[in-house]
């Protein structure tokens, strides 16, 4: 028996079915304030879909896939699906990390709530809407953390790549640099050894990969 793969129009009907929504995995460290960015929808109108979160506490997601988060510490589930087919479901987790969950919500928060003594207010290094982080130097296994990233901003002292595969971040009064989160080939440098620019944090260091053995080299611009 012959198997056709292709539709009316020539084209694989397995490429002509495929649709999936990004990225897979969101991790991001909590803030006192909401944030907020849209899934990435491929292969079908983003209007076509429905959306659940397991736990909702954590984030939600509007009608549009756009998803709000960050108050709450915890770990969820995003689902997605095209309207009337539960049977074709899409999975996005979400991981909110909170070093200092005291300051938010029914944490244990001390005295008014200010920041304690020593900490960088928010608005010192902080504003810039993008960062341009590049990675260099890994090989192997670690060769896919090479690169020149784009991070957004998604909170105060907080910038994220569109994927969620790198971050600059402010973690208990130091600065934070990663690369490769969620994969195996993680690299990290904490404490980094950055500088202020005005509105954005500055500088180069190495990112040492636990997993791959290996120590990269990064420059944040």
């Amino acid at each position: 028996m012959t198997l056709d793969c292709e539709n009316l129009n020539g084209v694989p009907s397995i490429l002509a079915a495929y649709w999936d929504v990004m990225p897979k995995s969101i991790r991001v460290n909590c803030s006192l304030t909401d944030i907020t960015f849209p899934l990435t929808v491929y292969g079908v109108d983003r209007n076509t879909l429905d959306y659940r979160v397991l736990n909702p506490t954590i984030a939600s997601v509007n009608e549009s896939g756009e998803v709000t988060l960050g108050r709450v510490r915890g770990v969820t589930m995003i689902l997605a699906w095209k309207k009337g087919d539960l049977c074709d479901i899409r999975y996005v987790q979400v991981s909110v990390e909170c070093p200092c969950d005291e300051y938010l919500p029914g944490g244990t928060r001390i005295g008014d709530g200010s920041l304690p003594s020593g900490s960088v207010p928010a608005e010192d290094c902080d504003g810039a809407e993008a960062l341009t982080l590049i990675v260099s130097g890994f090989t192997g296994a670690c060769a896919s953390l090479n690169g020149t990233y784009v991070l957004v901003r998604a909170a105060p002292q907080v910038w994220v790549d569109g994927s969620g595969a790198a971050q600059v971040r402010r973690y208990a009064d130091h600065w934070r640099v990663e690369a490769g989160i969620g994969t195996a080939a993680f690299a990290e440098d904490y404490p980094a050894a950055l500088t202020c620019a005005g509105d954005h944090p500055t500088g180069s260091g190495d990112l040492v990969s636990v997993g791959c053995g290996q120590t990269g080299h990064y420059t944040i611009a």
